[in-house]
């Protein structure tokens, strides 16, 4: 098991799993969920337009709604993921 600190693709190559990338690609996966349920958000609004006003501000009213469960639910499973790894390194230093 090497202590050295490695780089995101030396992590992400390492074929003993003895590195994790998780902690440090938490932040830029959660921003990615966040600009992805906004986007998502207003092309279906666009699209609901198209189909009658009723259902356009219908979904610009409440489709807000399913955007936030959708980055609620990304947080939720990176934060598991996150613990699930921090439990990992904590169990290796105390075996040590």
């Amino acid at each position: 098991m090497a202590t050295a600190q490695k780089n995101f693709f030396g992590k992400l190559f390492d074929l003993s799993f003895d590195h994790f990338i998780t902690p440090s690609i938490a932040k830029v996966v959660l921003i990615v969920a966040i600009v992805l349920s906004a986007i998502g958000w207003v092309a279906t609004t666009i699209a609901m337009f198209g189909v009658s006003v009723a259902a356009g501000l219908l979904t610009l009213l409440l489709g807000w709604v399913i955007a936030l469960l959708l980055i609620v639910l990304a947080r939720l499973s990176l934060e598991l993921s996150v613990a699930v790894i921090q439990v990992a390194q904590n169990t290796r230093s105390l075996k040590q």
